[in-house]
């Protein structure tokens, strides 16, 4: 069973037919691979019988194409290597790739990933999430996409509606608890910093579901700008200078113009 988030800005993938190529291209992959795939994502999972669960999201600031040890890296057929150590290889597990661009960009993570952890839970349950502000400068909030939020309005995370947003080195708990089952999602709810990064699924379980959690698994679809970041992002729309995205990621990985950038691979 897959799980299909799609970005709200999602109305020019199409319009160019490079993009459109480079989707058809991946999603082929992704449906081989799920073909073969026997595990849930990595996230929280609250036990079926309890009745308040509590989880955490760490705000942070983060670059693609860096590894933690080896530094800024480039793709050389598929694999990745330090730009100061080009005979080396370095795995994909400690780096967010994005779309593979050989230049470093800036953007934010929950809990170190790109997306964010899923959160999963069955109806009816109360959950309690603690978001922490790790970030240098800017405040943050989230939003619980699609949750109706009835009896717990504060926490529908929408920044000077119905929360102050959360600032640098802050935390705020979340705690609500969904009504109805369905397919979710988390995203920051301040600027552009969902487009960089700061998004996740969050899935309501029915309690009679037929699909144990181990079986679904979720498929997020983003575009993206690699040109970008938050300071030039700005700059280029003051200037009317912004372009549309230029390639489209799932799961947080994708290539551009087929620079064989490494992908996931599931066992």
């Amino acid at each position: 069973m897959g799980v299909l988030l799609v970005s709200d800005y999602a109305s020019t993938w199409f319009q160019e037919s490079r993009i459109l190529k480079t989707l058809l291209g991946i999603l082929v992959r992704v449906v081989l691979i799920l073909l073969t795939m026997q595990s849930s994502s990595d996230g929280f999972v609250c036990e079926k019988d309890a009745v308040h669960c509590h989880t955490s999201l760490k705000i942070d600031n983060a670059f693609t194409m860096i590894d933690p040890i080896n530094g800024p890296l480039f793709v050389d057929e598929g694999t990745l290597r330090p730009i100061l150590q080009p005979d080396k290889e370095v795995s994909i597990e400690n780096v967010i790739t994005a779309d593979g661009w050989n230049t470093t960009l800036p953007l934010l993570t929950a809990n170190k990933s790109m997306p964010g952890p899923p959160i999963f839970l069955y109806q009816n349950q109360t959950i309690t999430i603690i978001v922490q502000n790790n970030l240098i400068n800017e405040a943050v909030t989230i939003h619980w996409h699609g949750i109706d939020q009835l009896g717990w309005p504060a926490m529908d995370g929408v920044a000077f509606v119905t929360q102050c947003p959360i600032l640098p080195g802050q935390f705020f708990n979340y705690t609500f608890q969904p009504r109805f089952s369905g397919t979710y999602w988390y995203h920051s709810h301040v600027g552009n910093q969902r487009d960089m990064g700061l998004y996740g699924a969050f899935i309501v379980l029915k309690r009679k579901g037929e699909v144990p959690i181990k079986n679904q698994h979720i498929i997020h679809l983003q575009e993206w700008n690699h040109k970008f970041g938050p300071i030039t992002l700005l700059k280029a729309n003051l200037n009317n200078t912004s372009s549309s995205s230029e390639s489209i990621l799932i799961n947080g990985k994708g290539e551009f113009e087929n620079n064989e950038a490494p992908h996931e691979v599931f066992q």
